[in-house]
């Protein structure tokens, strides 16, 4: 309802954008999420890379929006390519048994561990434990995910989306 409102506010400029395709003349603003901060004893204590390189995917387990089933792959290279790495899958979705068959067939089975959905605090202390946030989507609204792991000192890794992840990530 355009009449009911004098501005909106959109979570990324991609968000912005589309909504001003549709309502042109309406005055639109972005303004990005904020996230809590670990505490500074949770950051001193976090994990040091001293071993296998520990690789994190947190969301949905959905291949459309999140490309999920490219993790298997992405382990696969890496080791074919020498990097002795690890992955911890967080989340639930209707991908899951096709992720599940892909890493099972890929051999990756001792390689990678998911682990379901966790609690928004269970959340941090695995990206307090990760080194490295894989973020493979086809589609974000903002991909908060990337900003907590970022506040928890865990490197994102995203495809790179216009509008939503070159925001947030380097």
């Amino acid at each position: 309802n355009a009449t009911a409102w004098n501005i909106a506010i959109g979570v990324s400029p991609k968000v912005t954008n589309n909504a001003n395709r549709i309502l042109p003349d309406k005055p639109m603003q972005t303004i990005f999420h904020g996230v809590p901060s670990p505490t500074a004893e949770s950051i001193h204590n976090r994990v040091t890379l001293d071993g296998a390189v520990k690789m994190l995917f947190v969301g949905q387990i959905l291949h459309g929006p999140k490309g999920v089933l490219y993790l298997p792959e992405i382990v696969k290279g890496c080791l074919d390519k020498g990097i002795n790495v690890s992955l911890t899958i967080v989340g639930d979705g209707n991908s899951l048994d096709s992720l599940k068959s892909r890493i099972q067939q890929a051999r990756l089975s001792d390689r990678v561990a998911i682990v379901g959905e966790l609690s928004p605090d269970s959340v941090y202390q695995e990206m307090l434990t990760h080194h490295v946030l894989l973020m493979p989507s086809h589609f974000e609204g903002f991909g908060l995910v990337a900003v907590e792991a970022q506040a928890c000192g865990c490197v994102p890794i995203a495809s790179r989306l216009p509008g939503v992840t070159d925001q947030t990530i380097d």
